[in-house]
């Protein structure tokens, strides 16, 4: 996912475009931090989880996640998780 999120990525910076948006939560954990190290000058904007307003918004303390296993696994989760569930 990686290698595959930078050939896209390069496919527009060579094209002119001004921003780059990973619109896929598994992308996002598996690339966005090396996109931004790859490209520091060039704003990138993941899909991240919503975990911080859907903790906010519970009245349960129970929150439903609908996501891939790559992105229940991943450590960006896990830290979204950590400090906002």
């Amino acid at each position: 996912i990686l290698e595959r999120s930078r050939s896209v990525a390069e496919f527009f910076r060579e094209r002119g475009a001004k921003a780059f948006v990973i619109a896929c939560n598994t992308a996002t954990v598996a690339a966005v931090a090396d996109l931004r190290q790859d490209y520091p000058d060039w704003p990138l904007v993941g899909m991240e989880p919503a975990v911080k307003p859907a903790a906010a918004a519970t009245r349960s303390g129970v929150v439903g996640v609908l996501a891939t296993t790559g992105t229940l696994q991943s450590a960006k989760f896990a830290a979204l998780l950590d400090r906002f569930a």
